[in-house]
């Protein structure tokens, strides 16, 4: 089974091409220090506009995808975010402000209930059907423990899943403007492991 959203967000500048929006645009250092989580709310709101703007199209009221509209965007969602100075750390907290940015812009949408228990099966399970919906799947992981772990305590954007021959799960993300290739079970791992974390996609 293979998921691509290798269009996902072009964001283009002075010939460049970007993969989704980076936190260090951000001018202000504290907003490059925890923007990650308005940024992952940048992405999703600008995607589901381009994908159906009849429907979604008043989350991003910006002409194209040119930086510094993408930009205005995620300054915009800073603002309505307000993460403390250790971001958005609750999964629950950042899904409703994405409901509740949605509601206030006459945009109907809600999250896609993840249903319990917190198991590698079940999350493939949602991030598949995230993905098969066209819905790119933000991801939360609060691990500190594994320092060796560049993408521990960090929302991303899932827009791509497949597994190789040997059974192993890979996921194609969004962080930083760029897109990375992760093990899916080593990130689920980091999720599953002291503070959390954990998936959400809304419909």
């Amino acid at each position: 089974m293979h998921e691509n959203h290798n269009s996902f967000l072009p964001i283009t500048h002075e010939g460049k091409v970007y993969f989704g929006g980076n936190q260090n645009w951000y001018l202000e250092k504290c907003r490059r220090s925890n923007g990650c989580g308005p940024v992952a709310a940048a992405n999703i709101t600008c995607y589901l506009a381009r994908k159906d703007s009849e429907r979604y199209g008043a989350l991003y009221p910006y002409p194209s995808l040119e930086k510094k509209y993408f930009l205005a965007h995620m300054n915009n969602m800073y603002t309505y975010f307000r993460p403390s100075i250790f971001g958005e750390i609750s999964l629950n907290g950042w899904t409703k402000k994405m409901e509740n940015y949605a509601k206030e812009r006459g945009v109907n949408f809600k999250r896609v209930a993840y249903e319990k228990p917190f198991t590698l099966e079940k999350n493939l399970i949602y991030l598949k059907e995230g993905l098969e919906s066209d819905c790119p799947v933000a991801t939360l992981n609060l691990d500190v423990i594994d320092r060796k772990n560049e993408f521990g305590w960090h929302w991303m954007i899932i827009t791509e899943y497949y597994e190789d021959i040997e059974g192993n799960s890979w996921i194609g993300v969004s962080s930083w403007g760029k897109k990375y290739i992760i093990n899916y079970q080593k990130h689920f791992k980091a999720m599953n492991r002291l503070l959390g974390g954990g998936l959400i996609y809304f419909k």
